[in-house]
């Protein structure tokens, strides 16, 4: 399955795709391997009702960004 993942990116990324594609991309693979993994009604619904849109993971990393690092 990882060889599977590997190619996909591989592709994706010769093919000069967007940052949101490879985003979506990634998303729909791990909301795929969650309802694989799953062994209850309940924990599928948590799989698909678990996706955040590009914009709002975009809005998320930048303010993250924004924060001091601790000094060490």
């Amino acid at each position: 399955m990882k060889t599977h993942l590997t190619l996909i990116l591989c592709t994706l990324a010769l093919t000069g795709c967007s940052h949101r594609s490879l985003y979506e991309t990634g998303q729909n693979y791990q909301k795929s391997q969650c309802i694989i993994d799953a062994q209850t009604p309940e924990q599928i619904d948590a799989c698909q009702a678990n996706n955040m849109s590009y914009e709002e993971y975009k809005k998320a990393r930048e303010a993250l960004a924004k924060q001091p690092t601790p000094e060490k």
